[in-house]
């Protein structure tokens, strides 16, 4: 059986592969990083210079605390995982 989802869905994913270091502040498009030990990751790119995959979600209504408010990205899910949340956009650069 293989799952697949539409690229552009009414849909909201969370994800820990994203790279370390990097600012994911709501409405920044994602690409996938292409080298190193960072490849297949989620990292900030630019429309129409990068294929965008994905653009971060606020949230802020999906905290790991209850009463949680912070838009602040990557956060601390309810399993202890630091995530971020995107909903998935195909983008291709042009």
């Amino acid at each position: 059986i293989v799952n697949c989802l539409v690229a552009i869905g009414a849909y909201e994913l969370q994800t820990t592969e994203f790279v370390d270091g990097q600012t994911y502040n709501p409405n920044t498009p994602l690409k996938s990083a292409t080298t190193g030990g960072n490849a297949g990751k989620l990292t900030p790119g630019v429309i129409g210079t990068d294929n965008i995959v994905g653009i971060v979600s606020d949230n802020s209504n999906n905290g790991s605390l209850p009463g949680n408010t912070s838009t602040a990205l990557p956060f601390t899910n309810e399993f202890s995982k630091e995530v971020i949340n995107f909903w998935p956009v195909f983008c291709p650069a042009q």
